[in-house]
């Protein structure tokens, strides 16, 4: 299914663990400039939703999603048909949102508002393929059976087939984008322009009566039965400190610096990326054609 191909590009991970080293593995040496451009705005109006990141263009989105989810859904339900069954094809889903919404601890106001520091539902739209198959015929749709009402099944059932019509079983790194955007956000943290707001930020919110050293530790916190109210008003807090000691904005800016030395340092893999997705809708699209879809 694509939650193995694709998904591969959309999954999700601890964001704010302390590392100082490169994508490469290699230990950074240079400390970029605050992104000059974003330093210029008000602290208190900087959204990162706004912002136009350097390795951005490299996010997959709902085209590309939307495209491939169809193009990979109708290969398998082309598949299921030869075996007597029959399947709708479901909405695709959406791709996930970036950036994600505690990239810089928490700094989205509206979903704070309504979640606090829980997860909020990702994305939208409808679901993948596989959602719809029935639990008996899973060993259809990913083996590993050989035989299924009499016929034979295809290495890596339906969906294997669907993979290796599409070409998601040879995409380069499936992780790339997303390990470099969280090298840079996380090196960003340690920036020599960003530390010092961090202890501003926890004075900040130490005044009102919470002691915090990191933007990571409020997360750790299970609020007991009842505080709902309180975790509100710490997540309305926590932002607004972020905005008041320009803390966000200089993340932000940092974030950006290091994903244009991340982009120059890996731009030959990113070109190889490009090329593998442009092939991969290329071949969605040449599938919901055929189909008539």
């Amino acid at each position: 299914m694509l939650k193995q191909g694709v998904a591969l590009l959309l999954a999700a991970a601890s964001l704010l663990t302390a590392t100082a080293c490169t994508a490469s593995g290699q230990t950074a040496t240079h400390e970029p400039a605050l992104d000059p451009s974003v330093m210029e705005l008000d602290p208190g109006a900087v959204n990162p939703m706004a912002i136009d990141y350097p390795l951005r263009t490299y996010n997959v989105g709902n085209e590309f999603v939307h495209t491939v989810e169809r193009g990979v859904a109708l290969l398998e339900q082309a598949c299921f048909r030869r075996f007597g069954l029959d399947l709708p094809l479901p909405a695709p889903p959406d791709a996930r949102p970036y950036p994600v919404w505690d990239w810089y601890g928490l700094w989205d106001e509206q979903t704070a508002r309504q979640y606090g520091y829980s997860p909020p539902p990702w994305g939208g739209g409808g679901e993948p393929f596989p959602a719809v198959v029935p639990a008996d015929w899973q060993r259809l749709l990913v083996g590993p059976a050989r035989l299924f009402n009499g016929v034979e099944v295809p290495e890596g059932g339906c969906q294997g087939s669907a993979h290796r019509d599409i070409g998601l079983d040879r995409q380069p790194d499936g992780q790339l984008v997303e390990t470099l955007q969280r090298d840079a956000v996380t090196r960003a943290r340690q920036h020599s322009g960003v530390a010092p707001l961090v202890s501003a930020w926890a004075d900040c919110l130490k005044k009102q009566g919470w002691d915090f050293k990191d933007p990571a530790e409020p997360f750790q916190i299970v609020p007991a039965r009842g505080d709902e109210s309180e975790m509100a008003r710490l997540a309305a807090a926590d932002i607004q400190c972020k905005k008041e000691t320009g803390l966000l904005r200089a993340w932000v800016a940092a974030d950006i610096a290091y994903q244009r030395l991340l982009l120059e340092e890996n731009s030959e893999k990113l070109r190889d990326w490009t090329q593998w997705c442009d092939e991969v809708v290329r071949k969605s699209n040449d599938v919901v054609a055929s189909a008539g879809q």
